[in-house]
């Protein structure tokens, strides 16, 4: 028995001083550990965003701070301020952004100039301006300082377009000029072109830059709007008139952003030639369009009555300067894409042939109230179509609207040779002859249109429906 206690006895002692080491050590571990210090705060720097020192036409509401809060924003004497408060003892800074001067520039030839009289004579927005006059009145003068857009003795294209622009948001600031030459081909308005037409586009955008920044306000070329093409067409340079508008676009986005020191896309807004044939001018007009994003055809020009076969009347002057600035508004203020009323497939099945249509407002229409019937049995034309089967026409006996964006075709007989075209309001026996106008069933043009009811907000607008109506086109069937 004394064994056996003797054991147990070492056993519980080995035991109690392991248990007693081991409760010491751990002890004392804790107990020689020092407490973790919390992280101090980080300090942050207000900046300003990407919006500070850049010109707005509404309230910049991104991009106002690239670190800190936002606080204090407000809007005085044309500029947005605001601040961009730091944390933790961080600095704060004072940011602004100036309200844009917004500067549309019209060229071209006669209908860019505008027929007489006057009808837009009085101004009722105060922030809608042109240049002085000098050797030219109304919209062409290029003198300072700003003053009200209001047109002296012709009704140029320039108030349908400003009026609309600042009718559709009253905050919009606006200077439209325009400097075309009646009767030009583009190689006289052009850049380094003769009598110095391109150049006195640029003397405006100087003077309007002079004068945005004595009023406070911040330079910004937004559009330019060509209305022209009619010359070149009876010169013979419609198939190559889109290489014409590529290097014009160019030209213009490049000195433009030079005057104001930008670095922006200046999109061109171009219409169809639709006065003088065979419509080589007009289908380069389309091409262009289709080749470059920044050329935007807003439409043709048949729709519109014409005073002599060429040169559209006032009333019709100002209807187009409303529908530029629907399109402007759509790409440049809106930043949406735009597509014309134009064709986008063919499929032709035995003597039928479906067209499908790109529609701004759908459903499609004829009519023949606006646009009077181009139908004539004589040259196999209903609405304005034409079908050729290697050079020979083919009647048309019906067209209906198929669906929203589709026609369909049926032809007198199927045609069988592999160069099958259909034209729209592309005749060929009009050649170099002033047929313009809408009224006269004789003349070019065609009867299709979209249901786009819309009507320019300014305040003397021609209450007219902003339709669109289809594009000049010739294609190839497959």
């Amino acid at each position: 028995m004394a064994k056996k206690y003797k054991y147990f006895f070492y056993f519980t002692i080995d035991i109690f001083l392991i248990l007693s080491l081991s409760s010491c050590k751990i002890n004392s571990s804790f107990q020689s550990k020092t407490p973790e210090k919390e992280a101090p705060p980080v300090l942050i720097n207000g900046i300003c965003g990407e919006s500070h020192d850049q010109g707005f036409s509404k309230e910049p509401s991104t991009h106002l701070c690239s670190s800190g809060v936002v606080s204090n924003f407000s809007y005085i004497n044309k500029k947005w301020t605001w601040s961009c408060n730091g944390n933790n003892s961080g600095t704060n800074t004072n940011c602004e952004a100036l309200t844009n001067m917004n500067h549309i520039l019209i060229a071209g030839q006669s209908l860019s100039i505008g027929p007489l009289p006057a009808t837009s004579t009085i101004q009722n927005f105060s922030n809608n301006f042109m240049l002085s006059e000098d050797a030219y009145p109304g919209p062409r003068g290029t003198a300072k300082p700003l003053v009200p857009l209001e047109e002296v003795s012709r009704e140029s294209p320039a108030s349908g377009i400003g009026n609309s622009i600042v009718g559709i948001d009253i905050d919009r600031v606006l200077a439209t000029t325009a400097h075309g030459r009646g009767g030009s081909e583009y190689g006289i308005i052009k850049k380094n072109g003769s009598f110095g037409v391109y150049a006195s586009g640029m003397i405006q955008a100087q003077n309007v830059k002079d004068e945005s920044e004595l009023m406070g306000y911040k330079y910004n070329p937004i559009a330019v709007v060509l209305i022209h093409g009619e010359r070149d067409q009876k010169i013979g340079n419609g198939n190559i008139y889109d290489t014409f508008l590529y290097e014009f676009q160019n030209n213009y986005e490049l000195d433009l952003n030079s005057t104001a020191g930008t670095d922006h896309n200046i999109p061109m807004f171009i219409n169809q030639t639709s006065a003088v044939g065979p419509h080589e001018t007009a289908l380069s007009q389309l091409k262009a369009h289709k080749n470059d994003s920044e050329v935007y055809l807003i439409g043709p020009l048949y729709q519109y009555r014409y005073d002599d076969g060429i040169h559209i009347n006032n009333e019709a002057s100002k209807h187009l300067g409303e529908q530029f600035a629907k399109v402007i508004d759509i790409v440049v203020f809106k930043k949406e894409n735009w597509n014309p009323l134009m064709p986008t497939n063919f499929q032709l099945v035995n003597n039928k042939l479906t067209i499908q249509y790109h529609v701004p407002k759908p459903p499609l229409v004829f009519d023949t109230t606006i646009v009077a019937d181009r139908t004539s049995a004589s040259i196999g034309m209903k609405y304005g179509f034409q079908f050729y089967d290697n050079g020979v026409l083919i009647d048309i006996t019906d067209i209906i609207i198929k669906s929203d964006t589709s026609i369909e075709i049926t032809l007198n007989s199927a045609p069988t040779s592999n160069n099958k075209v259909i034209k729209y309001s592309a005749r060929s026996d009009l050649a170099n002859t002033h047929s313009g106008g809408s009224n006269n069933k004789d003349f070019h043009g065609g009867n299709l249109r979209d249901s786009d009811n819309t009507i320019s907000q300014s305040f003397n607008s021609t209450n007219l429906p902003l339709y669109n109506w289809a594009v000049s086109f010739s294609e190839i069937i497959d």
